[in-house]
């Protein structure tokens, strides 16, 4: 019953996303998917509106979740660890949560607009709609644990506000630089460093348009030329931070002292 929250949350936003200007009757699964992973967005500074638009969805969730170990933690510290210590166990549990809900929130957002056209064209996906949508799942749901759990790492070490705007700000900065590359990236060949830094850049993982996908030829003008990063390179990124981010909250969970009470953040 607890992840019932988030697939209900995951529906309203999906509406939403629906509602919000797009013809999603008018589109193919391809088209729907590349939509919600930003294809078709230039990396130029007058399309951050739009990003940002787009990226809504994303923020909800780090809103909502941004505090959802924290929270936890201020509470086990009082009732769970009093009698168990095993902190890292609990943390683990906590963190396979989390993601279960980042991934019930993506199915979600894609679900209700891929039965919408279900509906309309009463026809199935063929697999390689099948396949970007599960990288889509896939990726984003990684990206959304990431950023989540960044959160809340940050939160257990100082607090909620602390935690969710150091955080927000360096995606944001992330986000502000990518979007003045544009004119970097028309010089083929594009130089190696703006390609690390892509490659780097969590948020520009996001990004299919620089991805090697399978597409159907009509939609190929939307990919940008000179990038082809593999989809398994950004899951594999996505997961090795998230390793990394686990160790460091294990240890930080593990040493920190009892959080008795957080008046400021949780009331």
């Amino acid at each position: 019953m607890k992840f019932v929250k988030t697939i209900i949350i995951g529906i309203i936003v999906g509406a939403m996303v629906l509602i919000s200007g797009i013809n999603v009757t008018k589109m193919s699964i391809y088209q729907y998917i590349l939509y919600l992973s930003f294809t078709g967005i230039g990396l130029y500074k007058e399309y951050i509106g739009e990003f940002f638009y787009r990226y809504m969805p994303l923020l909800v969730f780090n809103i909502i979740y941004g505090i959802y170990i924290y929270r936890h933690f201020c509470c086990a510290s009082v009732y769970f660890f009093s009698r168990k210590n095993n902190r890292v166990h609990w943390f683990v549990k906590e963190i396979i949560d989390l993601y279960i809900h980042a991934l019930l929130y993506i199915f979600m957002i894609c679900l209700v607009g891929m039965m919408v056209i279900f509906i309309d064209d009463k026809c199935f996906m063929n697999f390689n709609e099948m396949l970007l949508s599960l990288n889509y799942i896939l990726i984003y749901s990684l990206y959304l644990l990431i950023t989540t759990l960044a959160i809340n790492i940050v939160a257990i070490v100082f607090n909620s506000t602390v935690g969710f705007i150091s955080v927000q700000s360096v995606i944001f900065f992330l986000i502000a630089y990518m979007m003045n590359m544009g004119g970097k990236l028309e010089i083929i060949p594009i130089k190696k460093k703006y390609l690390y830094f892509l490659k780097l850049n969590p948020v520009s993982n996001l990004l299919f348009q620089i991805h090697r996908i399978r597409v159907d030829e009509k939609y190929k003008f939307l990919l940008q030329d000179g990038i082809n990063i593999e989809m398994r390179y950004s899951i594999l990124y996505y997961l090795l931070v998230l390793v990394v981010l686990v160790i460091i909250g294990c240890v930080i969970v593990h040493k920190k002292e009892f959080i008795i009470n957080d008046r400021e953040d949780l009331g």
